[in-house]
């Protein structure tokens, strides 16, 4: 350490102890002898040749930038507390004229009653079955033109071949019941009997069931049928069910899906 720091270290300590002038003390206070002692470490720290210390001291400027640092650190800001709002009076219901008396309890109904109609369950999509009205004479009633058309016979097998190509199966439990017709031109020029598309083919049982026709490809079939009959000639159509092995007595029925009108026959 070099003599002329160490001298003017000594020189420092002793003014603080003895004073400048004999007879006279210099009052400091506890911060000003603080700042003295700090002053006179970091001398002999800084110009330590044999660096013997190996930390660093700072000086007053370092240590009184620190000291503000953790006093804004430290300081709690004030919340600024937010404005309570003014409430706003209540403004007293104006009583309704009977004229809107009479709209409010209107627009109440009108909900109630949609919800009422939808819990019925019927749309114009899916009308509901026709109930029996009356019975028609003869199944040609159903068709447009002067048509006779008679029932002719029946056969239930399990098997149904129509051609040398169509063989149709039945399926388990089930025969094929295909039930023959001759339909009758009875007038005097040719005529075109056309399906009724209004008309439902079923069998019934005995004990309540009851089949509906099957779709089928036959040419002959009676229940897409699309055919040109001379006058007083007669044309063979089909209609073919798949009915229940265990039943034995059938009747065939034919609706008009419109009127309700029915035609009945006893196939056994």
């Amino acid at each position: 350490m070099s003599k002329k720091i160490l001298s003017l270290v000594l020189i420092l300590i002793m003014i603080m102890t003895s004073g400048c002038s004999a007879g006279e003390n210099i009052d400091l206070t506890e911060e000003q002898s603080n700042a003295i002692a700090q002053y006179s470490a970091y001398l002999i720290m800084k110009y330590d040749k044999n660096k013997l210390v190996n930390e660093k001291l700072l000086d007053m400027d370092d240590l009184q930038e620190i000291k503000e640092e953790e006093e804004l650190a430290n300081a709690t800001p004030t919340p600024t507390e937010a404005p309570t709002p003014t409430p706003e009076p209540t403004k007293k219901p104006e009583k309704p004229s009977k004229g809107d008396k009479d709209k409010t309890e209107t627009e109440t109904l009108e909900p109630t009653k949609a919800a009422d109609d939808s819990s019925e369950g019927n749309s114009s999509d899916a009308p509901s079955a026709p109930s029996i009205t009356e019975y028609a004479k003869s199944l040609g009633e159903f068709f447009d033109g002067d048509f006779d058309i008679e029932y002719k016979s029946y056969s239930l097998n399990d098997s149904y071949t129509e051609g040398d190509y169509l063989t149709l199966q039945a399926p388990k439990n089930k025969k094929i019941l295909i039930l023959n017709f001759d339909i009758v031109n009875k007038s005097k020029k040719d005529q075109t009997i056309l399906y009724n598309n209004n008309l439902i083919y079923s069998v019934l049982y005995k004990n309540g069931g009851y089949e509906g026709s099957e779709m089928t490809l036959l040419e002959n079939g009676l229940l897409y049928i699309n055919e040109k009959i001379k006058a007083g000639q007669s044309y063979r159509a089909v209609l073919m069910f798949y009915v229940s092995d265990a039943q034995k007595e059938y009747t065939f029925r034919a609706t008009d899906g419109v009127s309700g009108k029915v035609y009945d026959i006893k196939i056994k």
